[in-house]
């Protein structure tokens, strides 16, 4: 298959071989998509980036659910699907993953965000050139690690027949562009301050015990004094939790309990909440400035726009899951987001 032209346009089936091939690049970005419009491509994912503890993962770099953004991380995309059970640890006993990707037009699809595997998919409210979606997934066994030195083949001084041939056989290999030294720091950062980092971790309480285990990163706690216990958060700030229902929850100490139990209540109606006008506020928004009108809430909310769902909680009845918490023995939340608020009252 030759590259594509605009008086031909080439709808390659799920099950033909990939026109291209690419070696993973974390950070980078797929070049030439206009060429592979509707065609196949192949990213071979080594072993050692197969792991949760990315930066990619950790920032949740992907637009989208089922079809994605093309600037979206492949291997986080992996996980969001379900494609390949990606792990904390990197995989034993093979030597990476393929996966065929279809480039797809971006102005057809839209992106929202979803909860799946553990990760939050981010919306993309605007429209994408170019999209892309799983096609299959398979493992690399240790036998055929070489597949994973990809190098662009020079094929001067051959004629056009074997070229064609060679085409056939083989995918063309491109080279996935590296990300900028900027994204390079900072993902190099991340990774030396979370090399330690377990995949299950203790929180304490207000009194210094062991309470929760917790496999969700915004409830790990950020050291080991005090100040930097997440049940101590709370003193100073209230969290809020989004379900995959659309519904929305605030957990805070219960008042004149001296921060020694809890109250999760379910917020009713926000239309009364907010303590002044809206302001036009500054944001950067994947890397283009604007201005965006943002509501300054009232934290924690006012008892008329609250239903008191659990009352007395201590912090050993809270268990913190990737995808779901669980409140006691008879309430579990699904996931979509959740935030500490500074107190503003």
């Amino acid at each position: 298959a030759g590259p594509q032209t605009r008086s031909r346009v080439v709808r390659e089936l799920d099950t033909d071989p990939p026109s291209g091939a690419l070696l993973y690049v974390p950070g980078g970005s797929i070049p030439s998509l206009s060429v592979y419009l509707h065609r196949l491509l192949e990213i071979r994912i080594p072993a050692a980036n197969l792991t949760r503890s990315s930066y990619e993962i950790a920032k949740r770099r992907l637009w989208g659910d089922g079809i994605y953004t093309s600037d979206s991380d492949i291997v986080a995309i992996l996980l969001h699907t379900g494609k390949f059970p990606v792990r904390h640890a990197s995989p034993k006993g093979i030597a990476g993953v393929s996966v065929v990707l279809r480039i797809l037009n971006g102005e057809e699809y839209k992106y929202p965000s979803s909860m799946k595997h553990g990760i939050l998919s981010r919306r993309w409210g605007g429209s994408a050139k170019y999209a892309i979606k799983i096609v299959r997934s398979t493992a690399i066994p240790l036998a055929q690690a070489e597949l994973l030195n990809l190098k662009p083949q020079s094929r001067r001084g051959s004629s056009r027949d074997s070229r064609d041939k060679q085409a056939k056989k083989n995918p063309k290999v491109l080279v996935m562009s590296a990300p900028d030294k900027s994204y390079s720091k900072y993902a190099a950062r991340y990774l030396l301050m979370n090399k330690h980092v377990s995949e299950h971790v203790f929180c304490f309480t207000s009194d210094g015990e062991v309470a929760v285990r917790s496999i969700l990163p915004e409830i790990r706690d950020r050291g080991i004094s005090g100040q930097d216990w997440s049940v101590n958060r709370l003193r100073n700030s209230v969290l809020y939790i989004g379900t995959d229902k659309g519904e929305e929850y605030e957990l805070r100490p219960e008042p004149n309990a001296n921060n020694a139990t809890f109250q999760l209540a379910k917020v009713l109606n926000l239309d009364n909440e907010l303590k002044e006008k809206p302001k036009p506020t500054k944001r950067k928004l994947r890397g283009k400035s604007g201005f965006v009108i943002q509501p300054t809430r009232r934290v924690p909310l006012l008892p008329s726009n609250l239903k008191v769902e659990k009352s007395n909680l201590s912090w050993e009845d809270l268990e913190w899951h990737p995808n779901q918490i669980t409140v006691g023995q008879d309430l579990t939340l699904k996931l979509r987001y959740i935030k500490f608020r500074p107190n503003s009252s």
